[in-house]
């Protein structure tokens, strides 16, 4: 019975924490927002991923592109993440690098990168991207001077 409770409630945890992300366009944690966002590609695949970032960036139509962008990487365990960089403009603007190594020919070292603008109602992304770059620490595009 204890261990009925426990799936139970593991489950009810997981629907709520999925729903929540999901409804979510507004944040007060940029990071622990980006790294949900991740978990939910890695659980739940590109197709859920994109349309939560669709609504994040109040961009439906960008849905498609980023889902076709993730697919490649989608249900695959991440073997290290860690945020590489956040970079916080006067608490107007964050810029969130969370670096990935993946066990993957195609993709092995993935930067996710998330901007984040400051609203009257929190932190709203305004913009995501994912790149791979093997010679360099991050991709040359990516402004961090």
């Amino acid at each position: 019975m204890r261990l009925f409770v426990a799936c139970f409630v593991f489950a009810l945890n997981f629907i709520t924490a999925s729903a929540a992300l999901h409804a979510q366009t507004r944040t007060d944690n940029p990071v622990y927002h980006a790294n949900q966002l991740l978990d939910v590609l890695e659980r739940d695949g590109a197709k859920a991923v994109s349309d939560t970032l669709g609504e994040a960036l109040e961009n439906k139509d960008a849905a498609s592109a980023i889902q076709s962008i993730l697919t490649p990487m989608e249900k695959r365990k991440a073997k290290f993440r860690a945020v590489a960089l956040d970079r916080d403009y006067g608490g107007a603007v964050r810029q969130i690098i969370v670096y990935q190594y993946m066990l993957s020919e195609q993709f092995p070292f993935i930067y996710f990168r998330f901007v984040y603008k400051m609203t009257d109602q929190g932190w709203r992304m305004s913009h995501f991207s994912v790149d791979s770059e093997n010679s360099q620490p991050f991709p040359s595009k990516y402004d961090i001077n």
